[in-house]
């Protein structure tokens, strides 16, 4: 499964803002319950889903983009 292939990337973005990476609908279920009910989750996950945001913000990756594009 592509959790598995990309375990390190999943469990970082489960750890800081994203906890709605599921494989089944059980886990759907189970993140989403945890999101209504847990508002400290809710607030964590979108003060890091902002912040993350800016990270991939064009101002802060379009060097990269450059260099990727004329090589």
């Amino acid at each position: 499964a592509l959790k598995e292939k990309y375990k390190e990337i999943y469990q970082q973005l489960e750890a800081d803002n994203a906890c709605l990476i599921v494989e089944d609908q059980k886990q759907l279920f189970y993140h989403l319950l945890k999101l209504i009910e847990d508002k400290t989750l809710r607030d964590r996950l979108s003060e890091n889903g902002v912040l993350t945001g800016r990270r991939f913000a064009w101002d802060n990756i379009i060097d990269q983009w450059e260099a990727l594009l004329t090589k």
